[in-house]
């Protein structure tokens, strides 16, 4: 049987296991209530079953990750913890990857190969572990707002199983936004808590969220900060104390993340910006239709991709503007109602190719090249609506059977179609040179002094373009370059790396200068050496921008550490004061 329909049937058992466990459940126990968290838990392992085959995807980023998680555990490995340069990328010539690509994915993958998994597996666990807590993370949130178990559960369902998800985590194997999808929900719970009590510990821990959102992804943080923020104001526009606070959390999560996003802005002008401007939109037929296997299959036979809405979610959409039409919305609820589905309407409208004019009079959202990304945060305010609007649907068993509409009409996409089984990371580590040239290279951070990336391995680290001597290395590691260099004659030396602001070049301790715009060899570094026996060593180091970044974040650590230890000292004194005898009572 072909791989994909053997995963279909496979899903189709598991899927059926499942079900009539739960009939057996209700059967046996009539009066006892299901655990609603487990049952969670075992509803979101179903897309997860496709993981667990070998090898990397027939398309999709899967590889892409896992040799970028190659190159991060190559520099952490050398003792750099924040590393902004992958060596071993770009044909060795190496680019400065990590000062602009989302880092916290890469982070979580490593961890997972210290611990023994191999690299391809790694990434296959922060998927799957990232979709599981997303709809933990969207039960937390929907608990916390509806007060009910049951309807908690239908909004992580419609989280869960909104087709963008499921795209995005088997067929684009986009590992920053499916973990981004976590932190979505976080953000917008830890916002209640600040806006019902008033307590540092849910700042600190609002701070925290949005701080990982935005490691997680860049384009996904800015959108959903902006959705926030509307929430935040409209709820609070009574309060500014309350206000104030929620800013305090914001301010203070942008610091943590400092170390990230700000070299990302400042130090783009030394980067391609190929994409500037050129916004790929949606077709709007294929937000309500998927055009393959009867609207049930989200990719094409050549990769092309559709993210539909969902054909649950227009449901929840149509009964949604009934209720509005038919004045069945409590007070209480009409707030959260109308904002969640008017924000949902908004950001499909931002999709579409009629928003065009909007996108051409915001330069910050051109750079995310898709218009597709907005749908990360339809997915969770259409969760919202449909939590909202099971509340008012009295019949459960049609509550039911949009659910299981929600679930089983995505059961096409539980699993990317073609699994390659003979690639490992074996195959990958020998890929890896050549992979940025092959479709690794992320180009908002390929250095302007290279024309394209570069798909040759050079024979040597170092070549005398210029003279007579001879170069020996002595040490190389991901940022620093060592060399004995003998010359005969004044040497011009190419060092087999592409250049960016912070490579520097010593010469017996004493700081010269680097050519890299010499035309034979644009964007290489180049170093004048005189005659002598000589000591070389180029060593990519932190700009001003770069160790100013990551000393704020390193100081907001500080200050949240200082904080968590003050706080638990005031507790122990306040204990030990309850339990002191008082002297009026002997």
């Amino acid at each position: 049987m072909i791989d994909p329909y053997r995963m279909v049937v496979v899903n189709v058992i598991a899927s059926g296991v499942l079900t009539l466990g739960y009939l057996f459940y209700r059967y046996i126990f009539p009066k006892k209530p299901i655990n609603i968290f487990i049952l969670l838990i075992l509803i979101s392992l179903l897309p997860l079953i496709s993981l667990l085959r070998k090898g990397v995807y027939g398309s999709g980023d899967l590889s892409i990750n896992a040799i970028k998680t190659m190159a991060l555990y190559s520099a952490i490995s050398d003792g750099v913890f924040l590393p902004g340069w992958a060596e071993n990328l770009n044909a060795t010539f190496g680019y400065p990857l990590f000062i602009f690509t989302y880092p916290l994915p890469y982070y979580a993958a490593s961890l997972l190969h210290f611990l023994q998994f191999s690299f391809v597996d790694s990434v296959k666990i922060v998927l799957g572990t990232s979709y599981i807590a997303s709809g933990i993370s969207m039960y937390l949130f929907a608990r916390e707002m509806f007060k009910k178990k049951d309807l908690a559960l239908v909004s992580s369902v419609f989280y869960l199983f909104a087709p963008y998800h499921l795209v995005d985590l088997h067929f684009r194997v986009d590992i920053g936004e499916t973990l981004a999808f976590v932190f979505i929900p976080l953000v917008f719970l830890f916002a209640n808590k600040i806006i019902k009590y008033v307590n540092f510990k849910w700042i600190i821990l609002e701070a925290a969220s949005i701080a990982i959102l935005i490691l997680s992804h860049q384009a996904v943080s800015l959108i959903t900060v902006a959705v926030l923020l509307l929430y935040v104001s409209f709820l609070t526009y009574k309060n500014l104390n309350i206000l104030r606070r929620f800013i305090i959390s914001l301010l203070l999560g942008l610091s943590l993340s400092l170390f990230y996003w700000l070299p990302v802005i400042l130090e783009k002008q030394y980067t391609h910006d190929i994409k500037q401007g050129l916004v790929e939109f949606t077709n709007l037929s294929y937000l309500i239709y998927a055009p393959w296997r009867l609207g049930f299959l989200f990719q094409g036979p050549r990769g092309e991709l559709s993210f539909p809405v969902g054909y649950a979610h227009l449901i929840i959409i149509g009964i949604a503007l009934l209720l509005i039409f038919l004045k069945k919305i409590r007070k209480r609820d009409r707030f959260y109602f109308i904002f969640f589905l008017s924000i949902s309407l908004a950001l499909v409208f931002m999709v579409t190719p009629l928003s065009k004019p909007i996108w051409q009079s915001l330069p910050l959202i051109n750079s995310f090249q898709f218009s597709y990304r907005f749908m990360s945060a339809v997915i969770f305010t259409m969760a919202v609506v449909a939590g909202i609007t099971a509340k008012y649907i009295k019949n459960r068993y049609i509550l039911f059977i949009i659910c299981a509409v929600a679930i089983f009409s995505t059961i096409l996409n539980w699993g990317n179609r073609r699994a390659i089984p003979q690639i490992t990371d074996r195959t990958l580590a020998l890929q890896l040179p050549e992979s940025t040239s092959m479709g690794e290279g992320l180009s908002p951070a390929m250095p302007r002094w290279l024309p394209s990336w570069i798909n040759e391995v050079p024979k040597s680290q170092a070549e005398i373009m210029s003279g007579s001597g001879r170069v020996s290395l002595l040490k190389r590691n991901s940022i620093k370059h060592d060399y004995e260099i003998i010359a005969e004659s004044n040497l011009e030396i190419k060092e087999n790396t592409a250049y960016f602001p912070g490579w520097t070049a010593k010469l017996d301790g004493k700081k010269v200068s680097i050519n890299y715009e010499n035309p034979k060899y644009p964007g290489i570094i180049t170093v004048k050496v005189p005659e002598g026996k000589h000591l070389l060593r180029l060593q990519f180091q932190d700009t001003s921008i770069r160790f100013f970044s990551k000393l704020t974040t390193l100081l907001t650590l500080l200050g949240f550490f200082f904080f968590f230890i003050l706080q638990k000292t005031e507790i122990i004194i306040s204990k030990k004061k309850m339990k002191r005898p008082n002297p009026s009572n002997q």
